[in-house]
């Protein structure tokens, strides 16, 4: 299991905060509202029991925060995933990259810049992995014909049979480990776009759980438990006081 990230960190403490003030005052809740609402009930219209929907609302809570962390340890899980692909790419590239070096030189050398051209070479050589694995593949393709028809400088020979043979050795692997980074990165993303849909639910059962909590302390009298569970206007999972935002008394608003 991960680390929690501080937005989820936040989040679960707060979430705390919540489910054991319904699950400790849920009693006090039910008698509340029973003691208030049952003078009015009839067989037909019985007084629903408020503690239970209190326990069943803050459980409903905790779920939603147990995927949360649950789609965060995915994604951790991901992003631990990606190092031995990445270190395989990074060493692939080099190798590649380093046969390239020598191959150009040695081109140029006995040919000229011409010939490092026409095979592909242009520039400085490039370090990205990606563009390393694209240039070895066009060079590997283009050295036969170029190198059949090249005339050499006076008294000079290079032999590029066995770079050339090195190169076409350790591009397969290059390619190999390039398609394992950017499954990862594709599965890194999926998994990252599913922890914020989890913390989006998340931050709704909060808003609502958090609300309904208010309300039912408040009618059994915990106003200020009540006020410690107020959901924030504008920040998602978090209390009004959390978030530094006042409100009306509850004691003036329900009772």
């Amino acid at each position: 299991m991960c680390v929690p990230s501080k937005g989820t960190s936040d989040r679960a403490k707060i979430c705390e905060l919540v489910v054991q003030s319904g699950r400790t005052h849920a009693a006090a809740i039910r008698s509340a509202v029973n003691a208030r609402f049952q003078p009015l009930a009839t067989p037909e219209r019985p007084v629903p029991d408020a503690g239970n929907l209190a326990l069943l609302a803050v459980d409903d809570l905790q779920a939603d925060m147990d995927r949360l962390i649950a789609a965060e340890n995915v994604y951790e899980a991901e992003l631990q995933d990606d190092a031995d692909p990445r270190r395989r790419r990074d060493e692939g590239g080099e190798k590649v990259r380093g046969g390239l070096v020598e191959l150009r030189e040695g081109l140029v050398w006995v040919y000229g810049p011409a010939v490092e051209e026409a095979v592909g070479f242009a520039g400085t050589t490039s370090e990205d992995p990606r563009v390393v694995a694209l240039l070895a593949a066009h060079v590997l393709a283009q050295c036969p014909d170029v190198l059949a028809n090249a005339k050499a400088k006076p008294n000079r020979t290079y032999d590029a049979g066995p770079v050339l043979a090195q190169i076409a050795a350790d591009l397969p692997g290059l390619e190999l480990a390039l398609q394992d980074v950017a499954r990862e990165v594709r599965e890194a993303e999926a998994a990252l776009v599913a922890k914020y849909a989890a913390m989006d639910a998340y931050d709704h059962t909060f808003r609502e759980t958090a609300g309904l909590l208010w309300a039912l302390l408040t009618l059994a009298g915990e106003h200020e438990l009540a006020e410690r569970v107020r959901p924030a206007k504008r920040q998602g999972g978090r209390t009004a006081q959390e978030a530094g935002e006042s409100g009306p008394s509850t004691a003036s608003t329900i009772g």
